[in-house]
Formats: C-alpha cells, structure tokens, sequence
C-alpha cells in the first residue's frame, strides 16, 4: 500500500469533517472513497467523466433507483444522490429498511440513508397523517437550505409516494424546486430477461393497478394489439 499525501484548504477540511460526522465514516475514508469513485468512472482516454452538474439546495429531487437491483441504478441517480445533504428512502418503521434504501446501500454503500416513516396499511387516515409528518421531516433540512434527495423502487413519477410528498412541499414552500429522476420500472426489467417486445408500431401500452374485481381487465385483453402491465 502506498501512502499519498492530500492538501485541502480550509473551508474544505471544515465541510469534509462534516460530512464524516454526518455519515459516520473517517475523513481519510471519505478521501480514499471519492478518489476511487474518481479513478474507475475515468474515462478510457484518462479523462474525468463529466457529470451534468447538480444544482445546491434548497431543492427536493424525487429519484428512482429501479426494481430492486443495484446494477439498474442510473448514473444520473448516483450523481444526485453524492451531491444529496440529505437521503431519504421511504420506510414501513424506524427499525425497517426498505427495498429501496437496500438498493441505495449496495449501489453507493458511502452514502447515508435515513428513514421517512409511511403508513402502507389500507387506514388511509393514518397513511395521509405519515405523509404530512414525512413532508414536514422533508422541509425542515429544505428550510436549512439543503439539498434532499428521496429515493423510491422503480420511477418517482410512476405510483409513487414521492408525487404526495412532492405536493406538500410544494404548497408549503412554493418556491423550492423539486425535480424528478427517473428509473427503471420493473416491468421493463423483466421485458429485458425475456426478450419481451412490450410495444411497437400500432401497438399500445396499458399500465393499470388492479385491485379484487377483475373485470376491468376482460375488454382489455380482448385486443390483441395491447400490452397490459398490472
């Protein structure tokens, strides 16, 4: 192992303890991470890729991280989610990680996740009061001018939490931008391991959710020309 000797400036040593104390790793990790991430994202000519840059906080970013595997995640996602304050993956309890965050951890295991508790039972009383808490948690790191990033399986505009969260912070802080990342559903991952044509010419794409009744799904497959994602 070869030592290497890294010089910073001030205002940067001060951010760098403050990230370590923030995800709990030494400084001399965070270094050795950031140059590793550095070294294998190269480009073949030996030059730094570049990254489209990420706006500073204040800023939500809802950011999709795919269906549950770690290979799926962008690299767009990965670069939001190194330049997050914050990283924030829904959860079912404090104590729970969820697929999502699992996700994150393997693909970025430097990163920090906290957990944004939300109620998936069916008392939707309860479910909307987990979402005014979590939107609530959300505005708070907004409010200190961070940069906050919340993570979910699949796409954030696509059945997902992130889209009521996104509403409060919107009409309780009208100004703050919130953006979107998107991901890839599991659907299309499993078009992909199978070969599976899901549309093409004519063709249409119908994404449904589907409760007990079926029914709705009889006129629907009677056209041969529709590819039905439940």
């Amino acid at each position: 192992m070869r030592k290497s000797s890294v010089y910073l400036t001030d205002d940067l040593k001060a951010e760098l303890a403050a990230l370590a104390a923030r995800w709990g790793r030494s400084e001399a990790e965070l270094i050795r991470l950031a140059i590793e991430q550095l070294v294998r994202r190269g480009e073949e000519d030996g030059a730094p890729a570049r990254a489209r840059p990420v706006a500073a906080g204040p800023r939500l970013v809802g950011v999709g991280v795919g269906p549950s595997d770690p290979d799926l995640v962008t690299e767009r996602a990965l670069t939001v989610l190194h330049a997050a304050d914050r990283v924030y993956a829904p959860s079912t309890g404090p104590d729970a990680i969820s697929r999502a965050e699992a996700v994150v951890r393997a693909a970025a295991p430097e990163l920090g996740v906290d957990r944004l508790v939300i109620e998936i039972g069916t008392d939707e009383t309860a479910r909307a009061r987990s979402i005014d808490a979590g939107a609530a948690q959300l505005i708070a790191h907004l409010d200190r001018g961070e940069l906050v990033a919340l993570v979910v399986l699949g796409d954030p505009n696509v059945y997902s939490v992130f889209t009521r969260v996104a509403a409060l912070v919107a009409a309780a802080r009208p100004s703050v931008p919130i953006e979107t990342v998107p991901g890839i559903m599991a659907f299309q991952d499993l078009a992909a391991r199978t070969s599976t044509v899901l549309a093409d010419g004519d063709e249409e794409l119908a994404v449904i959710t589907l409760g007990r009744d079926a029914s709705r799904l009889e006129p629907l497959l009677g056209d041969p020309t529709r590819t039905i994602v439940i």
